[in-house]
C-alpha cells in the first residue's frame, strides 16, 4: 500500500488517502500483456503452427472423432501409441475445434499463444504475492515478457503453456497457504495442482517440489507440523481430483508407458544450476539474469530459505522443462534483489526518476531486441544459440501433400530436413509433421515413442545425430526401419555442397529411393 497527501475540500486540511496496490498491479498486468503481445506479434501473423505439434494435431482429431472422449490409443504415425498424455489440452483443443469449426492446426496456432499470454498475467499475480511495491513486480514479470521460451508459443505449447499457467496459479496459492498461513487457500492449491497435472506431465513434478520446499522452509519452525499436514491434505485432494483420468488410464495400459517415458527423461543434474549461474542466461537479458543471481545470494543471506532452496532444487531436479521452470523462482529472486539492494538507494526524487528512466530504457531495448529476434522466426535453444526456422517451410508442406495423394499410407518416409546441421532431432519439426500431413509412417518421427519404446526413442536420437554429422551408414537407417514397412522413401532438400551429394549417393547405395524436395 502507498499513502499520498491530497487537499481536502471539506476542511481545507490534507487528508490521507490510501491508494490501492490493486490499481498499480492492474496497470502492470495490462502493460505486461500488451508488451508480450507486441514482442511476439510476428508469431500471430503465421497461418501454420510454429515448430512442433504434429502429434498433438492428430491427438486432437482423435479426441474429436471419439466424441470428445479420450481414446485408448492415438493414430499418430500408425503406431498405436498409448494415449496416456494428460488429457486436458486435447479435450480443450477438440472442444474449441468443434465449437468454432476450426482445424486442429488452427487450434495449435491460437490456443498456445493465448495460454502463453495468460501465463504472463499469472506471473504478475505471483510476483504480487511476494512484493508490495510496483517496481519489483515489474522486474519479476519481465523475463516472461521478453524471454518467454519458444516452446510455449509453438504447437506443442498447447500442453506446455497450459501447464505453466496452472503451475503459476498454484504457486500463488502455495505462497498464501504456507507463507501467509491462509488455511482457506488449500482448496485452491489442490485445484490448480490438479489442473496442472492434467495439462502437462512435468508440471506435477515441479509443483511437488514447490509444495515440499514451502512446507518445510516457508515459515517458522514451530509451525512445521501444521504446514506438513496442509501439504499432505493438498496432495491427497489433488490425487483424488485426477483419479477419474489416471485410474482408467492405468487400468488400460498399466505402468509400462510411464516406465518407458521415465527412461527418456534427464536425471537430476547440478549442471543446470551451474549453467544458469555461470552463463547468466536463465532469465533472458543479461542484466535480469544478474539480478536473479544476486537475488539468490540475498535470499540465502537473509535466510529466506524457501526462495533460495526453491530455485536450487528446481534447477537440479526438474528434468526436461528445467529452463522454463527455473524462470519462476529466478524471476522472484530478481525482484528481491531490486527490492533489497537498489530501491533503498533511491531516497530522493531525482534518483527515483533516474532509476525509472533507466528501467524504461531497458524495457524499450528489450522490446526491440525481442521483437527483432522473434521476427526472424528462428528457434532459440536454451543456451541462446539459433536453430532451425520455427515455421515449417511451404515446400515441405507441398511435398507432404504430394505424398499424401500419390503414395499408399503404409509407405515409410524419412525426411532429411537440413544440410546445415542446425537441427537436433527433438527440434525437427519436418519429421514430426510428416505423419500428420503426408498420411504415411515417419521413419525418423521420434514423437510418441517415449510412451511405447524408450530404446527406440533413444536410438532415433543417436541415429539422427550421426546423420546430421553427415556420416550416414546403412546400418543407421536400417535401425530406423526396424519394425517399419519395407517400402521406404527418403526426402532430401536440394544439396548445398559435395558432402551432401556424397550422402545422397550413400543413401541410394543402401537401396533407398531418394526424392529431392523442390
Amino acid at each position: 500500500m502507498r499513502w499520498v497527501l491530497v487537499p481536502s475540500k471539506q476542511n481545507g486540511k490534507n487528508k490521507l488517502v490510501k491508494t490501492s496496490i490493486k490499481l498499480q498491479v492492474t496497470l502492470i498486468a495490462i502493460v505486461a500483456i500488451a508488451l508480450s503481445a507486441l514482442v511476439h506479434w510476428p508469431y500471430f501473423l503465421q497461418s501454420f503452427p510454429l515448430g512442433d505439434g504434429g502429434m498433438f494435431a492428430q491427438m486432437i482429431d482423435d479426441v474429436r472423432a471419439n466424441g470428445l472422449r479420450i481414446p485408448a490409443f492415438t493414430s499418430y504415425n500408425q503406431l498405436d501409441i498409448p494415449f496416456v498424455y494428460p488429457p486436458l489440452p486435447f479435450l480443450l483443443g477438440a472442444a474449441v475445434s468443434q465449437l468454432f469449426s476450426l482445424g486442429a492446426e488452427d487450434v495449435l496456432r491460437l490456443l498456445p499463444a493465448l495460454f502463453a499470454l495468460l501465463s504472463v498475467l499469472a506471473m504478475v499475480g505471483l510476483a504480487k504475492r511476494f512484493f508490495s511495491a510496483p517496481w519489483p513486480i515489474i522486474v519479476a514479470s519481465m523475463p516472461f515478457i521478453f524471454a518467454s521460451p519458444d516452446w510455449l508459443w509453438m504447437g506443442g505449447g498447447l500442453s506446455r503453456s497450459l501447464g505453466l499457467l496452472f503451475a503459476l496459479l498454484c504457486c500463488s496459492a502455495v505462497h498464501s497457504l504456507f507463507t501467509c498461513r491462509d488455511l482457506n487457500s488449500w482448496p485452491w492449491v489442490a485445484l490448480w495442482a490438479a489442473l496442472a497435472a492434467l495439462s502437462h506431465p512435468e508440471a506435477p513434478y515441479f509443483l511437488f517440489i514447490t509444495i515440499g520446499v514451502f512446507a518445510i522452509c516457508g515459515g517458522a519452525r514451530q509451525l512445521l507440523a501444521e504446514r506438513l499436514w496442509s501439504a499432505a491434505l493438498v496432495l491427497l485432494t489433488t490425487s483424488l481430483a485426477i483419479s477419474p483420468w489416471l485410474l482408467p488410464s492405468l487400468r488400460a495400459h498399466g505402468f509400462e508407458p510411464w516406465r518407458q517415458a521415465a527412461q527418456t527423461g534427464v536425471l537430476a543434474n547440478p549442471y543446470y544450476l551451474f549453467w544458469a549461474l555461470g552463463y547468466f542466461k536463465f532469465l533472458g537479458p543479461l542484466w535480469l539474469s544478474l539480478l536473479g543471481a544476486v537475488g539468490l545470494l540475498v535470499a540465502l543471506r537473509e535466510r529466506q530459505w524457501a526462495l533460495g532452496v526453491w530455485f536450487i532444487v528446481v534447477a537440479i531436479f526438474v528434468t526436461r522443462s528445467v529452463p522454463t521452470m527455473m524462470m519462476v523462482p529466478g524471476s522472484i529472486l530478481a525482484g528481491l534483489a531490486l527490492e533489497r539492494l537498489i530501491l533503498p538507494l533511491l531516497n530522493t526524487k531525482q534518483t527515483a526518476r533516474l532509476a525509472a528512466l533507466i528501467l524504461v530504457i531497458l524495457c524499450l531495448s528489450a522490446t526491440k531486441q525481442a521483437f527483432t529476434q522473434n521476427a526472424k522466426l528462428t528457434f532459440r535453444y536454451f543456451d541462446g544459440s539459433s536453430g532451425p526456422s520455427l515455421l515449417l517451410a511451404p515446400t515441405w508442406r507441398s511435398e507432404f501433400a504430394y505424398i499424401n495423394r500419390n503414395y499408399p499410407s503404409h509407405t515409410g518416409v524419412w525426411a532429411w530436413s537440413s544440410w546445415d546441421g542446425d537441427t537436433l532431432w527433438f527440434s525437427d519439426w519436418v519429421n514430426e509433421w510428416l505423419p500428420r500431413l503426408a498420411g504415411t509412417r515417419g521413419l525418423a518421427s521420434a514423437q510418441g515413442w517415449e510412451w511405447k519404446d524408450a530404446d527406440r526413442w533413444k536410438a532415433a536420437g543417436l541415429t539422427y545425430r550421426r546423420l546430421l554429422e553427415k556420416r550416414p551408414r546403412c546400418s543407421d537407417i536400417h535401425l530406423l526401419r526396424k519394425a517399419q514397412p519395407k517400402t521406404s522413401l527418403i526426402l532430401v532438400p536440394p544439396p548445398k555442397h559435395l558432402q551432401a551429394l556424397r550422402s545422397i549417393r550413400v543413401l541410394r547405395h543402401c537401396g533407398y529411393r531418394v526424392r529431392q524436395v523442390r
